[in-house]
């Protein structure tokens, strides 16, 4: 699917390490299949093991915490199926939420009272107060 997404000129950065840090302080490191930076996306591609009542609850709870992106969760056999429909379809989101990063800079955002900072491989996900101007 990597593949798919890069040949339709979607820049993927595979296992990225992603920070997030609560508004108590409390760091927590998470490590996405894939992100997309350009349209603020996280792929997970999941396996049968993803299922488990268990491991459902302890995605839901990551999941809660990555707040500014938009998380797409694939079972890895539609993937296997069919890499070239999905590949479309996470691009047809970021193509509409696109924020296209300059190359070798950090690229930072706010999102719902997060900011969203990263280059590379290193991501981070911190609380940020909104400043409302009248």
């Amino acid at each position: 699917m990597i593949q798919e997404l890069r040949a339709i000129n979607i820049q993927v950065i595979r296992q990225p390490t992603l920070v997030v840090i609560d508004q108590d302080g409390k760091r927590f490191v998470y490590f996405p299949d894939l992100l997309i930076v350009a349209g603020r996306c996280l792929v997970e591609v999941d396996g049968l093991t993803h299922l488990l009542r268990d491991r459902f609850l302890s995605d839901a709870a990551r999941q809660n915490r990555l707040i500014g992106f938009h998380l797409f969760r694939y079972p890895a056999s539609v993937i296997f199926d069919d890499a070239t429909r999905v590949a479309r379809e996470i691009a047809d989101h970021v193509r509409r939420f696109e924020r296209v990063p300059v190359a070798g800079a950090a690229v930072s955002w706010v999102e719902a009272g997060r900011r969203i900072e990263g280059l590379g491989n290193e991501w981070q996900i911190s609380p940020c107060r909104l400043s409302w101007e009248s």
